[in-house]
């Protein structure tokens, strides 16, 4: 059976509550394998940030254990995975409770 770390899930609630962060990740998890947008390079002048910055917020997914980084590209842990999908999902059910409204 597997513990739950409840410092772990408040950090993962507490970053996924900027979207800044929301942007990163579904960036990373859209590359599709192309391994074209999922770069250290793309993705901070992408998103218009000095390297100070990038690396501050690619730190914080880094240790929740959302992303790895393998040659040069960042790719979702099996979590980080998990996560995204789940944000899909309340994004979804958002625009279906607007639509609906």
């Amino acid at each position: 059976m597997r513990t739950t770390n409840w410092d772990t899930v408040g950090s993962i609630l507490k970053i996924f509550s900027k979207e800044e962060h929301i942007d990163l990740i579904k960036m990373i998890a859209n590359d599709g394998g192309a391994r074209q947008r999922s770069t250290p390079e793309f993705l901070s002048d992408k998103f218009e940030l000095n390297k100070r910055d990038f690396n501050s917020r690619i730190e914080l997914l880094m240790n929740l254990g959302l992303l790895d980084m393998i040659n040069n590209h960042y790719c979702l842990t099996q979590l980080g995975k998990e996560i995204y999908e789940s944000l899909i999902m309340i994004e979804m059910l958002q625009e279906n409770y607007s639509f609906n409204s």
